[in-house]
């Protein structure tokens, strides 16, 4: 398996998508960068896997496979790292994951003032912080309903 976290001293710890997120990122980059082997992108493809099979129906992915609440920062950069790892494995799944993440984004967390930091599984408010640093998306959010689709 694939350590989802790795604490202080390099320990494993429990899956988290935040550090899932960050893992898949920096192999990626690591892997263009540095030209490392194709292992560094089969590891991230490992924990991309892991996180695919817990995504919920609506789109988003839970904080970690043991909680009722997604996260609205990590589910937006959680979408760009799959569509990074989509980009260099050439794997459409890891795409239409993503895009099934932004829609449930602009679906389930959009507030008249901002963004609400996380919902469950079925879209229902569970921390009712609101986030305007996002605020811009609002106005993409009724633009791409009228295309109908999210692009990347």
């Amino acid at each position: 398996g694939v350590a989802q976290y790795l604490g202080r001293g390099w320990r494993p710890g429990h899956p988290d998508l935040k550090a899932a997120f960050a893992s898949i990122e920096i192999l990626c980059d690591a892997q263009v960068t540095l030209s490392g082997p194709r292992s560094w992108l089969d590891d991230a493809c490992r924990i991309a896997d892991f996180w695919l099979a817990r995504q919920w129906p609506n789109g988003l992915f839970p904080l970690s496979p043991d909680t009722e609440a997604d996260h609205l920062d990590a589910n937006t950069d959680m979408a760009i790292a799959l569509t990074k790892l989509a980009e260099r494995t050439g794997r459409h799944d890891l795409r239409l994951a993503a895009r099934r993440c932004t829609e449930g984004l602009l679906t389930h967390h959009p507030r008249p003032v901002g963004y609400v930091l996380s919902v469950d599984r079925q879209g229902r408010t569970v921390d009712d912080r609101i986030m305007i640093k996002l605020s811009w998306m609002n106005d993409s959010a009724q633009s791409t309903r009228t295309r109908g689709a999210c692009r990347f």
